[in-house]
């Protein structure tokens, strides 16, 4: 393996100048260096670049015949399988827009992503329900890869999807790169989800600085355990790996350390994208030491708070040195900033990494970086280096907006293009992000402001927290009180006070939390991409607290 310097140099010199493309070019192209490359290993088998690509065709033909037209959108609910990747590709080829659904969306959330998008058709693993039939009543086409399709004619199942596909079509007209290719809903963390549009070659910049930070070497085999549905896996897993040439291996169903572990030393996976909560799991799971994973080298962990012990533990116990993680969010097509895989574990526990580098595929005014950031006051205006304040962003992986939402669109771009991100924090001198949390997730107490992702950092130091979790909540006499959730080694009396009073000897007496609840961080809701729901988390502890004093 050569050293990080060595693979990113020969990473630029292969793409001396960006040439604009659309996702189905750059499969197109990489199937052309090498159809018999494995692409894609998903539950013990091999699919290889040109089958990819040899279905996708298949089945942009059969959506051609079906009526689909250049900027139809198209639902897609479907877990991490071949499917979802063919079908992402076969979009790309029709000019048409992927709107990638959460298969276990309610119904109610399927009805106003489709209606809000003008869908026609829905392309999903789940059984149509005979309730579901009076459903979505714009869609023309429902076409179902598991279970019976039913005798409603909109129904289809997968067979009879691909037969269409066999039919003689006429020509399909080319997308331009800079079309939208995704409309990908916000996962929810703070409230009402909005459509974010990307197009094809935002997409491919943001996975190609990702590719130069972690000096990606060709055919680097990537294990993506999260949804491709969301950008973290799809850009910097997925669409990633095809600029080198390389493969990602996918799992079904819910995360399953033994699987994984499985699946990884079977395949020679180099890398894991992963969350915190994922990691944890890996890194705790008694058997690992059985694994050699011997061509692992590169660990990304990010998308939420990890805490401290995790750091070093991957290094220790994965063997891997190359560690990294990321900052970022859909508006910007996934990690708009990383640390670098040299940095140690006193960068990985304080900072969410520096602005990215895209080399040919950033831009000329910003010396080859793909985005800028500024911080700003309370008052809007522009704060010095180290000044904390709320994050704006613009530049080429940044969105145009929110799909047929023009209040959103507006309150969060300002006619400069300066997108708020609703995040705090600040800039050091070596130009690494400190962040400090959600705007929504600060609060005062008495006047004095706290910050959530303090609190955790520090409460995170104690021996016996695994992870921790603080909210504030709305308090009559005080403004806000704050409430930690713990999950702790071994939660018995003891242990709770031990870390109360590691709380009461390292804060301040009002950054100390009112409320402490111990419970197994499982329980607490999560989005599909591993981070807290903070807006659900308040209200959990809302409810606690009412329960033990009613007085809130």
């Amino acid at each position: 393996m050569k050293a990080l310097e060595e693979r990113r140099k020969d990473l630029l010199a292969r793409f001396p100048v960006w040439k604009k493309m659309t996702l189905y070019q750059g499969l197109a192209s990489k199937a052309a260096e090498g159809p018999e490359r494995v692409f894609l290993l998903e539950e013990g088998r091999e699919f290889t670049y040109g089958e990819v690509l040899g279905e996708a065709d298949r089945i942009s033909a059969a959506l051609w015949s079906m009526g689909l037209t250049k900027g139809g959108c198209v639902a897609v609910a479907l877990s991490n399988r071949i499917e979802f990747v063919t079908v992402t590709f076969a979009l790309a080829k029709a000019g048409a827009v992927k709107v990638p659904v959460n298969r276990n969306a309610s119904l109610r959330e399927l009805e106003y992503i489709l209606e809000q998008t003008g869908a026609r058709f829905l392309i999903t693993e789940r059984p149509v329900e005979a309730e579901d039939k009076s459903a979505c009543p714009g869609l023309c086409h429902i076409i179902c890869l598991d279970g019976t399709a039913g005798a409603d004619g909109r129904y289809l199942s997968w067979e009879e999807f691909l037969e269409k596909g066999k039919a003689p079509v006429m020509e399909m007209p080319w997308p331009d790169a800079d079309s939208i290719s995704d409309i990908i809903y916000t996962s929810g963390s703070t409230g009402r989800p909005k459509g974010v549009m990307l197009s094809h070659d935002m997409l491919w910049r943001s996975a190609f600085a990702s590719c130069v930070n972690r000096g990606y070497e060709t055919g680097r085999r990537i294990y993506v355990p999260l949804p491709l549905f969301h950008v973290y896996g799809y850009v910097e897993g997925l669409l990633a790996a095809i600029l080198v040439g390389g493969s990602i291996l996918i799992t079904r169903g819910k995360f399953d350390v033994k699987k994984a572990l499985d699946a990884m030393e079977r395949c020679g996976a180099n890398d894991i994208l992963s969350v915190p909560s994922i990691m944890m799991k890996l890194l705790q799971y008694p058997e690992l030491g059985q694994y050699p994973l011997k061509e692992l080298h590169a660990v990304y962990c990010s998308a939420s708070i990890c805490p401290r012990w995790v750091w070093k533990a991957i290094r220790e116990r994965l063997r891997v040195q190359e560690v990294i993680t990321g900052y970022g969010m859909t508006e910007v097509c996934g990690a708009s900033m990383q640390t670098d895989p040299d940095d140690d574990d006193e960068v990985l526990a304080g900072r969410v990494g520096k602005i990215l580098y895209g080399g040919p595929a950033g831009d000329e005014r910003l010396n080859g970086n793909i985005i800028e950031y500024k911080v700003i006051d309370e008052n809007g205006e522009e704060l010095p280096l180290g000044g904390c304040g709320q994050l704006l962003c613009r530049g080429p992986i940044v969105t145009r907006g929110y799909y047929r939402d023009g209040e959103a669109t507006a309150l969060a771009v300002d006619q400069e293009g300066w997108l708020k991100t609703g995040d705090v924090g600040y800039f050091d001198e070596k130009g690494y992000l400190k962040f400090l949390g959600r705007c929504n997730d600060m609060y005062k107490i008495n006047g004095e402001n706290v910050s959530p992702q303090y609190l955790d950092k520090i409460i995170s130091k104690c021996e016996h927290v695994v992870t921790v979790e603080t909210v504030g909540v709305p308090d009559e006499k005080l403004g806000y009180i704050g409430a930690a959730f713990v999950d702790a080694d071994n939660p018995d009396q003891e242990t709770k006070e031990s870390i109360v009073d590691y709380c009461k000897a390292n804060l301040a007496p009002y950054q100390v939390p009112r409320y402490f609840f111990f419970t197994d961080s499982c329980t607490w809701p999560h989005t599909t991409t591993g981070k807290v729901q903070k807006f659900k988390l308040r209200e959990i502890a809302r409810k606690r607290m009412e329960e033990e004093d009613g007085q809130v």
